[in-house]
């Protein structure tokens, strides 16, 4: 398993740099946005016969990781989970896992179970937001 790392000022110059060349060789900040969708998918149970409750995923897009709670998250398809004891956002496939520091408040949207990747910010970092029911969630 490869853990995430610390965001250094390495980490943040190599950033500058992709940017200003994408943008010197016509990609501009198009190609550095990171789409990303998020779908909830019923596993079947091998007990029941039935599924079991829905497990939430989280897609992310582009060539290159993008930065949420301090981390880079590589690119690719996640299972999303909360860690309540230790308070992280935790994301893992059979590749990775990143555990986000996060925060929780009331669920300012007020919909249900879901994942929200917020665009990048200007400082090109995102925020991540679990919604574990309608009346809370988890920031990262």
């Amino acid at each position: 398993m490869n853990y995430a790392h610390e965001l250094t000022t390495l980490d943040a110059l190599g950033d500058a740099l992709g940017d200003a060349l994408g943008e010197a060789l016509g990609f501009g900040q198009g190609a550095r946005t990171a789409p990303s969708g998020t779908w909830r998918v019923a596993r079947p149970t091998t007990q029941t016969g039935g599924f079991e409750s829905e497990e939430l995923l989280l897609v992310i897009e582009g060539l290159r990781p993008i930065a949420i709670a301090g981390r880079h998250v590589d690119p690719g398809s996640y299972r999303v989970r909360i860690d309540e004891a230790r308070e992280r956002i935790v994301l893992e496939n059979d590749e990775r896992t990143y555990a986000l520091t996060a925060f929780f408040r009331p669920n300012k949207q007020g919909r249900g179970q879901g994942v929200t990747l917020a665009p990048r910010a200007a400082d090109g970092r995102h925020l991540l937001a679990v919604r574990t029911s309608r009346k809370a969630e988890w920031v990262a």
